[in-house]
């Protein structure tokens, strides 16, 4: 069977493609999450579900004309474990439209002085953010 989220498998109905890949893709990270040994107390299950919810917020934005994926990023940055990538999160995103962001410092504890850079480099730029596929926004 096909999954609306599949190219042309929504004829055109962009909202239940759009649905169906929200609804596999947090199925997918949650079964991953199970099979996963013991994790690190750092590692935030929650952080990379809302990553997920980042695109499929941005993604009804793009077609509703509002911007609202950054106000619920903001929000759920309350429920993170990991409250430094929290904190870079909510730095970041309010001022997200600043055209670079410089690069930090590396840490005290990085045995490559930052050669490959620090996680809050560029840190919203990152995000998961795309416009809708053509083939969920028309039929065959």
């Amino acid at each position: 069977m096909t999954a609306a989220w599949e190219p042309y498998a929504a004829c055109g109905d962009w909202r239940a493609a759009l649905d169906a890949w929200y609804t596999m893709s947090l199925e997918v990270h949650d079964r991953w999450t199970r099979t996963l040994p013991a994790r690190e107390p750092s590692d935030d299950l929650n952080l990379e579900r809302d990553l997920i919810g980042v695109s499929y917020h941005a993604a009804l934005d793009s077609q509703s004309g509002c911007s609202t994926w950054k106000d619920w990023l903001f929000d759920r940055t309350d429920q993170w474990t990991d409250r430094r990538r929290a904190r870079d999160y909510r730095l970041a995103l309010l001022d997200y439209d600043a055209p670079y962001w410089g690069k930090v410092p590396p840490r005290v504890d990085d045995p490559y002085r930052g050669a490959f850079g620090d996680p809050i480099t560029n840190i919203v730029s990152r995000l998961p953010l795309h416009p809708l596929p053509d083939y969920w926004l028309r039929g065959k």
